[in-house]
């Protein structure tokens, strides 16, 4: 029961249920970003901007490596 909870325990504990639901949802994301990279690996297209076909620089594959455009097409 909350009722004899002070209700700064009842806030830190909604705080923590609300951000391990973030880094769940982060996670899930990542890992859907890294299975479409490496199907575009499969299918040869890796590297390659979604948008314009041109190749994504090194640089930007290096810091992210699920990179899905150019930096002329990222968000």
């Amino acid at each position: 029961s909350s009722v004899d909870n002070h209700p700064a325990d009842n806030a830190t504990q909604l705080m923590m249920q609300t951000t391990e639901m973030a880094i769940d949802e982060f996670r899930e994301e990542e890992i859907n970003d890294i299975k479409q990279a490496l199907q575009a690996i499969e299918n040869g297209t890796y590297g390659k901007c979604i948008e314009c076909n041109a190749e994504i620089a090194y640089e930007r594959l290096e810091a992210i490596p699920t990179a899905k455009t150019c930096i002329e097409h990222a968000e």
